[in-house]
């Protein structure tokens, strides 16, 4: 015998969130053309906002070459935690590539409508003007339980 189960947002006609729910995953992408006069020590661009009740699944920064030396690190986070994403990463030093976010930033919940900013941590060596792509991918959840995974159910 096969057993079938459908979750709710696989049954016709029903759009449901819950305990075994699915959710719609959000995937914000700010593109930030970065001038050489942007990449001096405490320089702010400013990337995005995620909605209050947004639950981070995951992140990522792709730029072209920013700095063909080889001094150029920047975090990227909100005003209350600046590295809550990326920490000191030097993605875009010499080469251009890409880097996945810190894991401990999965599953971070803002309650607060937040905005999210790049700052640079370190002076560019040889600055050079360029791309840089932020990705981040989330879903909307206001009552979910992070600690839990439980959101709660209407009696």
């Amino acid at each position: 015998m096969v057993d079938t189960v459908s979750l709710p947002n696989a049954v016709t006609g029903y759009v449901g969130v819950g305990p075994g729910g699915n959710r719609q995953i959000v995937h914000a992408t700010a593109i930030a053309e970065l001038p050489t006069t942007q990449m001096q020590t405490g320089d702010i661009t400013w990337l995005m906002y995620v909605p209050a009740g947004a639950v981070v699944v995951d992140g990522y920064v792709a730029t072209d070459i920013l700095d063909s030396g080889s001094s150029l690190a920047y975090n990227i986070g909100s005003t209350a935690t600046t590295n809550l994403f990326f920490a000191n990463t030097t993605t875009g030093i010499t080469n251009a590539g890409s880097s996945a976010m810190t894991t401990l930033a999965r599953y971070t919940k803002f309650a607060s409508a937040t905005r999210l900013k790049m700052t640079v941590a370190t002076t560019a060596q040889t600055a050079t003007a360029g791309t840089m792509i932020f990705g981040l991918s989330y879903f909307v959840d206001p009552e979910l339980n992070v600690t839990t995974g439980i959101t709660p159910v209407a009696a």
